[in-house]
């Protein structure tokens, strides 16, 4: 068709032709317009989250992790780790006595009862106390968080036990939140986060935010038994008086 309109006889439909292959020009306005609108709700999204538990760093980086490959490659270096221990475990360090962990579930693959496995494996890197037992207990509720995803809950209670006390009421707990976020790239893995009963900080189980020391976390436990078992002795010992003190009552109303 352009080679016919470039025929002598054919110069209004070459003109035509001409006209209707011109791009027609852009509205610089309206893509500011739209590009700024977009930077706004960003902008907004990222301030309203100032935990970062929605919204936050990949982790990971920018390289797309395969969760078959870590799998093998994870499974590779817990047979590497085994083998390499033939020492008591009270003789080497805790730094090198820390296996390596699973990779933290991705987005696109999110199974509840695959990352409450990984918290309970989490949960064993820390050096706690010895005799410290724990039970970790996930919550059947969930919270949606328009705009940003949905959250998850997990209970951890620790206590230590002994012979006389198998079941003892001290007790400290954690409380774990599982952070999905539907606004950022399914490559990237949950956000999950821990706080300790009456502490208010909260931290990180991965990320640049997560604490590079896996002992801090006996100190806040200990300390929270600690307290629950001195006001269970003083809550005891005040029952023994006012028992007491009911039974001098009740000599006196006999003499």
């Amino acid at each position: 068709m352009f080679e016919e309109a470039l025929g002598p006889l054919n110069l209004v439909q070459h003109s035509a032709l001409k006209e209707s292959l011109k791009k027609p020009p852009l509205n610089v306005e309206a893509i500011f317009g739209t590009v700024d609108a977009i930077t706004q709700k960003a902008a907004a999204l990222i301030n309203a989250d100032t935990q970062e538990e929605f919204l936050y760093k990949n982790p990971n980086g920018w390289k797309r992790h395969s969760l078959q490959k870590d799998a093998s490659l994870l499974n590779q270096e817990f047979n590497d780790f085994d083998s390499d221990i033939t020492t008591s475990s009270s003789l080497i360090s805790s730094d090198f006595l820390a296996k390596p962990l699973e990779p933290w579930a991705l987005l696109e693959a999110f199974h509840f009862p695959d990352v409450v496995r990984q918290i309970t494996q989490f949960i064993e890197t820390w050096e706690l106390t010895p005799a410290t037992k724990f039970v970790v207990i996930a919550q059947e509720k969930s919270l949606k968080m328009p705009p940003f995803g949905e959250r998850y809950f997990v209970e951890v209670h620790f206590s230590k036990p002994t012979p006389k006390c198998p079941n003892p009421l001290a007790r400290a707990k954690s409380y774990f939140q599982i952070n999905v976020s539907c606004l950022l790239p399914r490559d990237y893995p949950v956000n999950v986060t821990y706080r300790f009963e009456g502490y208010s900080s909260c931290f990180y189980a991965l990320g640049p935010k997560k604490m590079s020391s896996n002992k801090f976390q006996r100190f806040l436990i200990d300390t929270i038994i600690h307290m629950k078992l001195a006001f269970y002795a003083q809550l005891e010992k005040c029952e023994r008086l006012e028992v007491k003190q009911e039974k001098d009552d009740e000599r006196k109303i006999h003499c």
